[in-house]
């Protein structure tokens, strides 16, 4: 196939549909101390939404931690913390249609953002759709995300957070929410829109959270709010709304728990 890209002709023999249709899934991880955190939660997640979205199958690498060892370490990063990022790509024709298509796996690493306990935070207008697939997998279309972030720094804040259609709290543009309610910290289900994300899993199984359908009368009446990330773990939310929020000491013993 001859393409025209950026002045110049070319030839491509196949079309990432990944980057023009966003068929395809991501994993971002950190890299810390000699190893990818959570690396088989990562793994397990993109295996289980490649059966779930019926994508083509793939071999992963046998010994993937060993793999992205040797890519931390190519990149001058082996002693730093890093970003991990995992892409599994649809290759193949144009259209909603994946007949003969099959799929790439790539990995690649970069300095990880500086650790931060606090973040702000600022209600925006793009909602999260629950009943979408792009809402409970990492899929490579990103754009719903993007505009949040974008409305959020607009407001004066550093991460939105998000309705569901239904006007239930579904999540952060990039993460999890946690609220504290009456002593409880409570985090959206997935049936409302929340990402299965990796740092609430293990949460979760500590028994440190609770899924609950939350409100937006809740979020106004939360005494503590965190977003929780793979990148950063647990950041305590300091403003929400222009609404002052004090951390609350659940946090600290949750990112105990993510270390240990």
């Amino acid at each position: 196939m001859i393409v025209w890209r950026d002045g110049t002709w070319i030839a491509d023999a196949q079309l990432d549909r990944g980057a023009s249709l966003g068929d395809g899934l991501f994993e971002t991880m950190l890299w810390r101390d000699g190893h990818a955190v959570r690396l088989e939660r990562h793994v397990a997640r993109m295996s289980a939404s490649v059966a779930a979205l019926h994508l083509p199958a793939i071999q992963l690498p046998t010994d993937i931690g060993a793999l992205l060892a040797e890519l931390v370490e190519r990149n001058g990063l082996k002693d730093e913390r890093a970003a991990l990022n995992l892409r599994y790509a649809v290759q193949g024709a144009r259209g909603l249609e994946r007949d003969g298509v099959n799929a790439i796996f790539s990995a690649r690493a970069g300095p990880a953002p500086a650790p931060r306990d606090t973040v702000t935070l600022a209600s925006v207008a793009v909602r999260r759709n629950e009943t979408a697939p792009s809402t409970r997998h990492k899929t490579l279309s990103y754009i719903d995300q993007i505009e949040a972030r974008r409305q959020a720094r607009a407001l004066g804040a550093e991460e939105a957070a998000q309705l569901n259609m239904a006007g239930a709290l579904a999540g952060a543009g990039a993460g999890n929410l946690i609220l504290i309610l009456g002593g409880r910290a409570l985090t959206p289900p997935v049936r409302d829109g929340a990402l299965p994300g990796t740092v609430r899993a293990a949460l979760l199984e500590c028994g440190l959270i609770e899924e609950a359908t939350l409100t937006a009368a809740d979020c106004a009446q939360a005494s503590s709010a965190a977003v929780t990330n793979a990148l950063f773990g647990v950041r305590a939310v300091t403003e929400w709304d222009r609404r002052t929020l004090a951390p609350h000491a659940a946090f600290a013993a949750m990112r105990k728990a993510l270390e240990d």
